[in-house]
């Protein structure tokens, strides 16, 4: 009775169902359908939903995603359905019908698909064809679409087609007709999950399964085993995969033939069926059809020993770099049984959902329990495979896509019934290797998923496409693993790309177009720029739009370049009645930041953005009358001619009417590509020459001294001529050969000779670049370009430009003719007084300055020195101090006869009325050193120039804290100065400001651009700049305070150097690492000798685009399954990018963040193991401060333990505790020296002794503060102070008058008048300081500075406050009252006289 009732019921929704779909309902999915298709005598019930507006009768066509239940059956993710018509509904996402089967473990996925697809089709507004059809899925959904579009089911030769092959018995048991909708809907309920899954009417679909199951006694014969008791699935998965003995003697007899797993109905029909023939249920199969069947299930079930696959590699282009390819052979080719056995066992609970919806965790163990009502008849364990067929072209699908997709586990019900989804990829490509460019392929797993690693899972076929194809388009594959874990933001994220990536395979080539400026550089005069546009509507749009009119935005957009901000946009609309040609113009404003902006069209068709085309606006920068705006900019259009190794042209022959028959380009603004100018080929196969001409005017009152012409960067280098003459070159001699330096990432700054300018008239430019072969796009790829005059020039690099006043400028030229003079005649000391203390210029100190002068007097000695061309231009800081830049040739002329001529730049500051050199005090900055293995590596002798760059944190220089290290290595076939060309200064500033990242200090080392930072290059970086680097600057040396980093090349070396060297790094990041070209470096291979505590004292991050020219996302692949199976905390993935800066910019703040925030960091309480004490000691003349260092045993517990391995040189190695002592008398500081070697192994004891005698004024109040650092925390120990010497005297009166001498005669310094009071507080370098630390104290003064940290001494007045005794107040005050009109008429004159 209750059959009956529900069969009414649901013969009256169909009914309803039918009558109501056509109606418009107010949602982004209008209706949900409910439909169902028969396969077999099965009925197999599906959902469709529909877009928002979708009318049956209109001329609007559709496109069909299907999706594929998570679990294989019935349950999807929760909110999938809405999150997908979210995702249609914007810009990104044309609208789809959304098609929702669910399944039982009798059914043939693929034909029952089949039928789904033709069904639709038939009933619904859909574009047919496969390339109009997706599958997605998640789960063994994701496992399932691949199935669906990449394989079909063998048939059998006599076989006929599915829908024909229909039991007539089978058939009468069957309900059909509109009593079957919605009965059989295939969800099996989770009665013990309390996580929410949409669900396909699961009590529907349980009466549907019991009536189709019946009471047939042969039927229960056949599943007699399975139905003894009321078994969950999980035990029917552990029945199905037992040996083929125990299956057969628990079977009966009709269990001993391979029966294929959809024909349980005919079980009792005691026919042997071959798994293949799952249509032809009614006929009996021979002996030999049988045997057949049992052979090819043998062959189909996964095999540990089988013996690995073998993938045709790629032949390399000649183009490209012929690395060794860590190809799939070096990958698990077959299911590793017991590596996933034990994936699945260690479940992690990797489905977390961050924002609170709850997903089904495929690691949690078993399914739920079912009763035999609920459970579908699967076939008998050994009969379940179905033969599959690989396709190289699309047959019901051509769109397939994965997200987390469960391919291999135990958890996927059809693996064992499919096969091997990896196999079936390797057999596609053996038949066709360019099988994958006819499909869509997408899929993705988060990189903590307990399923992205097994084998033959996500990862492996993922650089299985890789092995094939170095850099896919994303118009036919895209392969991600994602940070993080599965969730709701993870599958919302997916979504939103396979509906995007599927949108633009659908749409492709509807519409086409371009877009013109009429003029692309424009002044600032010009307040608009006309734009032209011209849109192609292809044949696409009638697959669409069955007749009928329809609406086109089209958008002219203006954007920064840099920033993508929309300055400005407008809109049109335009009725398109089919396809043709439309076109059109508007005006925009010239809105340009900088020096040029991007206008951009696009249009809105069928509700989707589709970007079609893009120009340059350029600004050309006006030429002013004020000094600093005396520029000629040459941005804009330039003739253009690619001539590739075949150079047909010469500069001096070279005529406007060759070259106005060129191409017109904007060049500074990318690399050579295809489309640019007359070049056809694709970016990396353009080698060879290329030529850049045009004209500009020169104003006849333009400046003509210190001119320099700006031309920008060129990949890979240059020269350039002006009015015919060769004015300079980079990376190429004067013959045009090479000069065999790495010069892409070097600025071409060039000066120019006035005399080869056409003032009042034209000038004719050439530029001349080459790209060698196979790096980089090559081409005139960035600007700024023009000619300056200097202080033009100044202002363009962020220099000191504005031009002081004539008093000023005097000064400044006669204290550096001071110093000039000093070095001349020996007079090293006042030379030195000339530099202020706190002197800081890309490196190097005060110190070194004078070391420098010393050598220039001593070694070689100095007959004349001559300042020509003197340039000063003045800049203020942020907090109002005004410094002052000084430019000169210089000329020295030595003893011995010898010239050397030099560029002379040095910053000065006044501080009381004096000029002192102050350096630039530049925090990015380039310096060098002279290398011993720099010199091995190059097989030279002695040592060799090697240049590097610094990056030091805002505040280095006010504060007194050490800092963590960062040693960043450079590229193939690059140097040092390319990240100073990615601006890492700018992001690293910004992550320190945004909190993302401690302050830390970078260095950037050089190399060889083929180094691969091994041998000799290895150890410039850990024997000679980890020490000297230590020395120079207030380093953190430990250890955990230091890692490495690089992209490519010096990606690999970040970790070789790291990996190799535990007692110098402990952490390393990676862009892009070419881990296959390591060797023995490679942590692939270091990885294999060390063990797994070894590996987790690092901390590492890395990553590789998925288009990566040289396919290292395979090496990286290979390394996160290693340490991801040895546990071993990591963060990888593999994201869209290429292989350049553009790719591996938007993670470098995030790189560090994650690699700073895993190392060791200590805790503030460390600074309570150290304290200390400082006792002034005044003996024989000399002023000594004695201190003490006192370190407590908790210490040990700070100390760094370093794992044993191959690479350890030791195991416990020494705390750095430096130390500091430092003196200030006036309000400046005087004096400071530190221990930085001081080194501890534990608890200890140890003294200091600092004389700072001839750095103190005796007769004046000083005082003295003892510092201690630990890690990036420094603790003041002690202080202790010298008051005034009262000896009658006013302490500002030095009994010397004014000499009245010239201030600007050169034989004194100019800047000193005499007077020694105070300044304002900052260090104007007359203090003297040697900075020599003292030798250890023989013994204890007779001022009492001991005490604990923090704790100020004096040597008079009361012990706790340092008072003055009341007795010495009353005698002051009496005295004063006495003697009042006395002294204050002695002192009124002593400061007259002062």
């Amino acid at each position: 009775m209750k059959r009956k009732i529900v069969t009414i019921l649901l013969t009256l929704s169909m009914v309803l169902g039918s009558v109501l779909s056509p109606l418009e309902i107010k949602a982004k999915t209008e209706v949900s359908d409910r439909q169902s298709v028969e396969w077999n005598g099965n009925t197999c019930g599906y959902q469709v939903v529909l877009p928002e507006g979708y009318d049956p009768d209109g001329g609007m066509r559709y496109p069909v995603m299907y999706l594929l239940p998570d679990d294989g059956l019935g349950e999807y993710p929760e909110g999938m359905e809405d999150m997908l018509g979210e995702t249609m509904s914007g810009e990104k996402g044309i609208d789809m019908i959304l098609v929702k089967p669910a399944f039982t473990l009798d059914m043939d996925v693929r034909q029952v698909m089949e039928l789904v697809a033709a069904d639709v089709d038939a009933k619904y507004n859909t574009i047919p064809g496969a390339g109009n059809r997706a599958v997605v899925g998640t789960g063994a959904g994701g496992y399932l679409a691949y199935i669906l579009g990449l394989t079909e089911t063998k048939q059998a030769d006599d076989q006929e087609p599915a829908e024909d092959a229909k039991d007539p018995e089978e058939s009468a048991d069957t309900k059909t007709g509109q009593e079957d909708l919605d009965k059989t809907a295939g969800e099996i309920p989770d009665t013990d999950s309390d996580t929410p899954q949409e669900t396909l009417d699961s009590r529907d679909v349980e009466e549907a399964l019991d009536a189709e199951k019946g009471s047939d006694a042969e039927r229960s014969d056949a599943g007699d085993a399975e139905k003894e008791s009321n078994t969950d699935r999980s035990d029917v998965r552990d029945a199905e995969k037992g040996s083929d003995a125990e299956r057969s003697d628990a079977g009966d007899a009709e269990k001993e033939s391979n029966a294929n797993r959809s024909d349980v109905r005919d079980a009792e029909k005691e026919t042997d069926v071959n798994r293949s023939d799952v249509q032809d249920n009614e006929k009996e199969l021979d002996a030999r059809q049988l045997e057949a069947g049992k052979e090819s299930d043998a062959e189909q079930k996964p095999d540990a020993s089988q013996a690995e696959l073998q993938s045709p590699a790629k032949d390399s282009d000649a183009d490209t770099l012929d690395f060794d390819k860590d190809s799939v052979t070096d990958m698990p080719k077959q299911q590793d049984s017991e590596k996933n056995a034990e994936a699945d066992a260690e479940k992690t609970g990797n489905a977390e959902d961050s924002t609170g919806a709850d997903f089904h965790d495929p690691d949690s163990g078993s399914l739920p329990e079912e009763s035999d009502a609920d459970m579908p008849k699967p076939l008998e364990a050994d009969s379940k495979a179905i033969d599959s067929v690989p396709l190289t072209a699309p047959g019901t699908f051509g769109m397939i896509a994965s997200i987390r997709g469960d391919f291999v586990s135990s958890d996927n019900p059809w693996y064992e019934i499919y096969g091997d989804v990896y196999d079936y990829l390797v057999q596609c490509h053996e038949a066709d290797p360019n099988f994958y460019t006819r499909f869509y392929t997408y899929m993705d797993a988060p990189a903590g998923d307990a399923w992205t690693n097994m084998a033959h899972s996500t990862s492996d076929m993922g650089a299985l496409f890789i092995s094939w194809e170095k850099s896919i388009s994303f118009d036919y594959h895209e392969f991600t693993v994602r940070t993080g874990s599965y969730s709701t933001d993870y599958l919302q994220e997916s979504l939103e790309r396979v509906v995007s990536r599927m949108t633009n395979r659908f749409i492709s080539g509807m519409a086409s177009g371009s877009v013109s400026l009429k003029k692309a550089a424009l002044t600032g005069n010009d307040k608009t720029a006309e734009v032209s546009y011209s849109i192609e509507i292809g044949k696409k749009y009638a697959d669409f739009f069955q007749g009928g009119n329809s609406k086109m935005d089209i958008t002219v957009a203006v954007l920064d370049p840099n920033t993508k901000e929309v300055l400005y946009d407008t809109t049109i609309s335009q009725n398109i009645n089919g396809p043709g040609t439309y076109e059109g113009g508007v005006k925009v404003p010239n809105k340009v930041n900088k020096t040029s902006s991007t206008i951009q069209m696009y249009v809105n068709l069928l509700g989707v953005r589709m970007d079609l085309d893009t120009a340059t606006l350029i600004r050309i920068q006006d030429t002013g009358n004020a000094e600093d705006e005396q520029q000629i900019d040459l941005m804009g259009d330039w003739y253009f001619n690619y001539v590739g190794l075949s150079d047909p042209f010469k500069a001096d022959t070279l005529t406007s009417e060759e070259y106005e028959s060129w191409s017109v380009v904007q060049p500074a603004l990318g690399n050579w590509e295809q489309g640019f100018g007359n070049i056809t080929k694709i970016w990396y196969m353009n080698t060879g020459w290329g030529w850049y001409a045009r004209t500009f005017e020169l104003p006849e009152d333009f400046t003509k001294e210190n001119l320099t012409l700006l031309i920008g960067y060129m990949d890979d280098r240059g020269e350039v001529f002006v009015n015919g003459k060769r004015v300079g070159g980079t990376g190429v001699n004067e013959d045009g050969s090479s000069t065999k330096e790495t010069t892409w990432a070097v600025l071409s700054k060039f000066s120019i000779d006035s005399s080869i300018l056409n003032y009042g008239g034209t000038n004719t430019v050439y530029v001349h670049v080459y790209n060698d072969p196979p790096y980089g796009g090559g081409g005139w790829y960035s600007g700024p370009v023009g000619l300056y005059s200097q202080a033009a020039y100044n202002k363009l690099q962020g220099l000191p430009s504005r031009v002081p006043e004539k008093e000023i400028k005097e000064s400044v030229a006669a204290a550096a003719a001071y110093q000039n003079t000093c070095l001349k005649e020996g007079r090293l000391e006042e030379y030195a007084g000339t530099i202020a203390e706190d002197y800081f210029s890309s490196g190097n100190k005060k110190e070194d300055r004078v070391k420098e002068a010393e050598e220039l007097i001593h070694d070689k000695g100095i007959t004349e020195i001559e300042d020509t061309g003197i340039t000063i231009f003045e800049t203020e800081d942020k907090d109002g101090t005004a410094s002052y830049l000084y430019s000169a040739e210089r000329k020295i002329t030595f003893t011995d006869g010898s010239v050397q001529e030099i560029k002379f730049q040095d910053t000065y500051i006044s501080r009381n009325d004096r000029i002192y050199m102050y350096g630039n005090h530049s925090r990015f900055f380039e310096t060098s050193y002279d290398s011993a293995y720099a010199a091995s590596a190059t097989e030279k002798e002695g040592t060799a120039e090697e240049k590097y760059l610094v990056y030091l944190p805002e505040g280095y220089f006010e504060s007194d804290r050490n800092y963590p290290t960062t040693y960043l290595l450079h590229q193939f076939n690059s140097d040092h100065t390319s990240y100073m060309t990615d601006n890492v200064d700018r992001l690293l500033d910004e992550a320190i400001e945004e909190g993302l990242i401690d302050e830390m200090i970078v260095v950037i080392p050089n190399s060889e651009e083929d180094s691969w930072w091994r041998d000799d290059w290895e150890k410039m970086v850990t024997d000679e700049m980890v020490p000297m680097m230590d020395a120079r600057y207030r380093t953190i040396r430990d250890a955990r305070y230091r890692l490495t980093a690089g992209a490519s090349m010096g990606g690999q070396g970040a970790y070789g150097l790291a990996l190799r060297n535990p007692d110098i790094f402990s952490g390393a990041v990676s862009f892009f690492g070419a881990f296959s070209m390591g060797g023995a470096y490679s942590p692939n291979e270091i990885v294999k000798e060390v063990s797994t505590e070894y590996l987790q004292y690092f901390s590492m991050y890395f990553m590789c685009g998925n288009q990566d020219l040289y396919g290292f996302g395979v090496p990286a692949i290979q390394l996160d399954a290693a340490l991801t199976e040895r546990g071993v905390d990591h963060c990888f993935f593999i994201e869209n990018g290429d292989h350049n800066s553009e790719f591996y910019i938007p993670y470098f703040k995030s790189a560090f963040s994650y690699v700073r925030g895993h190392m060791y960091q200590a805790d503030d309480e460390v600074t309570e193991q150290i304290s200390g004490t400082a006792v002034l000691e005044n003996k024989d003349g000399k002023t000594v401060v004695n201190t003490s260092i006192k370190i407590e045993d908790g210490i040990s517990s700070y100390m760094n333990r370093i794992p044993a391995s191959v690479y350890t040189k030791n195991e416990n190695p020494s705390l750095s505790v430096p130390i500091m002592l430092e003196v200030t008398q006036g309000g400046k500081t005087v004096y400071t020296a530190s221990q930085r070697d001081y080194m501890t192994d534990g608890a200890a004891d140890e003294s200091f002794s600092f004389d700072i005698t001839d750095s103190i004024d005796p007769g004046e109040a000083y005082q003295v503060s003892l510092k201690a650092a630990v890690f990036d925390k420094t603790v003041e120990l002690a202080q202790t102070s010298a008051e005034k010497k009262d000896d009658g005297k006013d302490p500002g009166d030095d009994g010397k008058e004014d000499d009245g001498k010239d201030p600007s005669d050169d034989s004194k310094d100019p800047g000193d008048d005499g007077n020694k009071g105070t300044d304002d507080g900052k260090d104007d370098g007359t203090g003297g300081d040697d900075k020599k630390p003292g030798t250890k104290p023989s013994g204890q003064g007779n001022d009492t500075g001991s005490g604990s940290k923090g704790t100020k001494t004096t040597g008079a007045g009361n012990a706790k406050t340092g008072d003055e005794t009341p007795v010495v107040l009353y005698l002051t005050l009496t005295a004063a009252a006495f003697g009042g009109v006395i002294l204050i008429l002695k002192k009124k004159k002593q400061i007259r006289k002062s």
